[in-house]
């Protein structure tokens, strides 16, 4: 992971890791009972892959997922994804979801938060982890894999069809999909070795 910038400390600021900071208002949906926004999935993803690199793993930020989907040139969503350090060398892409499809509000307007994981190789495999499924989500992961697979860069087939991880465990609250989604991406990211076993 190349770290091209830290960001400037504000008096707000609670943490800075990387090039990732958490507002004092981020800090707070850590209390029991918030549902965590893309800050703080962009923070834990960056926090994991420092602590444990993975190159045959990448953890794709909740924005650039969200820009990904609704950039309407797939040329323009394209060069957003892969601007990326290492995504274009990874076999297991983790890309959170979440089940807003308003592009003025970035990731933080949706109420549920999904894992999507694409395996690339050996065998391209598409798998949601999703704590409380529902069929809304299950075809945002469709679209957005339609997207993926017309990424020529990515190397996947031109279709690929998405499954639900029965092995998921499911929320009983409407606030910790955020938490399970984290718990999903760091088992998926420490465990990918490549063999398409992800």
């Amino acid at each position: 992971h190349t770290h091209t910038h830290t960001p400037t400390p504000t008096p707000t600021m609670s943490v800075v890791f990387g090039e990732s900071a958490l507002e004092a208002s981020d800090v707070r949906l850590l209390r029991d009972g918030q549902w965590l926004n893309d800050n703080v999935i962009t923070f834990a993803f960056e926090w994991l892959s420092i602590k444990t690199p993975n190159p045959r793993a990448s953890l794709v930020p909740p924005s650039t997922v969200q820009l990904f989907s609704l950039i309407d040139s797939a040329e323009e969503a394209s060069s957003v994804l892969l601007s990326l350090p290492g995504l274009s060398e990874a076999d297991v892409l983790c890309l959170p979801l979440n089940d807003s499809d308003d592009a003025d509000a970035q990731a933080v307007s949706g109420s549920h938060w999904a894992l999507l994981a694409v395996s690339r190789r050996p065998d391209a495999r598409a798998m949601l982890f999703d704590s409380m499924p529902s069929r809304s989500m299950t075809s945002k992961a469709e679209r957005l894999v339609k997207r993926l697979c017309g990424t020529p860069q990515l190397q996947l087939p031109s279709r690929l069809a998405v499954e639900v991880s029965p092995q998921m465990a499911k929320q009983t609250n409407g606030f910790d999909c955020g938490c399970f989604l984290l718990a999903a991406a760091e088992q998926l990211y420490t465990t990918s070795s490549g063999s398409g076993s992800s």
